[in-house]
Order: C-alpha cells, then structure tokens, then sequence
C-alpha cells in the first residue's frame, strides 16, 4: 500500500497537490488506503481534517468557485467522473488569478489536496458523487466565492448545458471581490 504525491507545477512549492492511492485487487474488487496521516505530513499536507461532506450531483453541475479562508479541502470521487477546479485567490502570489484542473473518477486512485488560499469548483461530466474532507468547520463570516465563469480568469470549462444554483450564478468577479475578502 502507498500513496504517490505530485506537487501540480504551475502552483509549486505551496499549492495543490494531486495524490494517488494504490490498490490491492482480486476478484472481489480492491482495496485502497486513502488517507494516512505520517505520509501527508511527510509531503507538505499537515491539516487536521475536522468534518467529511459529500454533495451527488446530475451530469452538468457547475459548483463553485467556492473558499473558506484558511481552510484546506482533500476532494475525491466516490461515483461518477468530475473536471475539479481551483483558482489561486492569495494576494500577492504570482499565480494570483491563476486556475489549474484535474480530472478525478470513480476507481483512478486520485484525490486533490487543495491548500488555504484557493478557491475551488467543478463540473460533472457524468452523475457523481463527490466527498471532500475540509480542515476547518464551516465559518459563514469566513466563507466567499468568486464567480465561475470570470473571463479574467478564463477556466475552460466543457461545454454543455450547465445546472448552475441561483447563489452560484450571482458570484462576483475577482477583480470585484475586496481582497480582505479572500482571507
């Protein structure tokens, strides 16, 4: 059993990080160790997971682009298949405004670590089932959300008829959104 870290280069050294858990299978099906806390405190990811949320999902979901400042989120996929996104929102970072993308499906192995200080969203390219430890409890006076089809920005999101929640259609536009607000 292992789990394999990757560092995603466009945010090295402090940003997300993609983590794949290997698999013991027979003929039952598999077995897989997602979550071991010495070897994620020995590639960089040393949070405290305090709470587990999961959220189904119809095909052509858009959620985000959500944050909590200060709050760190282990995303993986339990069904289905999803294009998760995040966005750096640190001021004075050099990748401020910068987006970056991984597929992530039911049975690859893969979960994304998204550290504080991104900004989080996907799209579900089938119905899915996505689970997402968080490091800190839900804070409403900590909470934001930018807005997922910023143009300055520019996610490349698949095209499709998107189901889009009325709260999530009304984000603002980074380059609108107080940077106090981003934590």
């Amino acid at each position: 059993m292992s789990l394999f870290f990757k560092r995603l280069d466009s945010f090295y050294p402090s940003g997300p990080i993609l983590i794949r858990a290997s698999k013991i299978a027979d003929r039952r099906g598999y077995f897989s160790e997602t979550y071991k806390k010495d070897l994620f405190c020995s590639n960089g990811i040393e949070e405290d997971f305090v709470q587990e949320n999961e959220s189904f999902n119809l095909r052509g979901v858009i959620r985000g682009l959500h944050f909590q400042s200060k709050q760190a989120k282990l995303v993986s996929v339990s069904r289905g298949r999803i294009l998760d996104v995040y966005v750096d929102i640190r001021p004075g970072s050099k990748t401020f405004g910068k987006w970056g993308a991984v597929c992530l499906r039911l049975g690859d192995g893969k979960m994304l670590y998204i550290p504080p200080g991104f900004a989080h969203g996907f799209y579900t390219y089938t119905r899915s089932v996505v689970m997402y430890k968080v490091s800190r409890q839900r804070d409403a006076d900590a909470e934001g959300a930018v807005a997922w089809d910023d143009p300055d920005i520019g996610i490349h999101w698949p095209k499709d008829k998107y189901i889009i929640s009325d709260r999530d259609l009304g984000n603002k536009k980074l380059s609108d959104t107080p940077l106090e607000d981003l934590g």
